[in-house]
């Protein structure tokens, strides 16, 4: 996706240090254009303020970009900001709960 031209961000409450931490410790910080910490904004997922941030520090429209999550809040934030379209990325737990992360589309 990088190659192609697409910017890529992480969006996590965890706090912006952490999450460079992680990203550094995992041999991925160079795959991604934005971090956005927990802290680097005023409301939290499932409010937009997270993937609009990323948004403007991308210099990409909300309406162009696409929100990949693993969780409800994740895919209710992307929606919030109004992005082109989100993709839940299910983990067991939704697997064996998948009442718990469908939503209907508003």
């Amino acid at each position: 996706m990088k190659s192609g031209g697409s910017k890529l961000a992480v969006a996590t409450t965890d706090s912006h240090k952490r999450a460079k931490e992680a990203s550094r410790f995992l041999g991925v910080e160079h795959l991604f254009d934005v971090i956005i910490g927990g802290d680097d904004i005023e409301n939290s997922k499932p409010a937009p303020d997270m993937v609009l941030e990323a948004c403007k520090q991308t210099g990409c429209a909300p309406k162009d970009a696409v929100a990949v999550g693993d969780s409800l809040s994740d895919i209710t934030m992307g929606r919030n900001a109004k992005v082109k379209e989100c993709i839940g990325v299910l983990s067991a737990r939704e697997l064996a709960f998948p009442h718990s992360f469908h939503t209907s589309q508003a």
